[in-house]
């Protein structure tokens, strides 16, 4: 958990930033992230609610550091995720669960996330 008392310039955790993982788990003041993504559009209509749906996954690795001294490969912290959204009226409507370490999160949002 990040301290309380100390500000950090970088947080991970949350959807494509270590998926699975909670919003800010990883914080430090040095950081290094790398994400992979596969999606395939799986239709392709004119509705006026709903225009398209894509599927897909992610690959991610990273961690944060205090210092820039502290950064090793070693450490980085693997994730990954899969996911549905869709090209409403509103804004792209995302479902996504990842997963990381012994987390697991599932996320749901509108337009974009809050």
């Amino acid at each position: 958990m990040p301290n309380p008392a100390r500000v950090y310039d970088f947080l991970l955790g949350g959807p494509l930033r270590l998926s699975g993982r909670p919003l800010g788990q990883i914080s430090g003041n040095t950081y290094g992230l790398g994400s992979i993504l596969l999606y395939r559009r799986m239709t392709r209509t004119q509705s006026v609610i709903v225009k398209n749906l894509y599927l897909g996954v992610s690959a991610e690795a990273g961690n944060a550091w205090l210092t820039h001294a502290d950064v090793t490969l070693t450490d980085m912290k693997t994730a990954g995720s899969v996911f549905a959204i869709a090209d409403t009226l509103l804004g792209p409507l995302v479902f996504a669960y990842g997963r990381s370490g012994g987390n697991a999160s599932f996320y749901v949002f509108l337009n974009r996330p809050f």
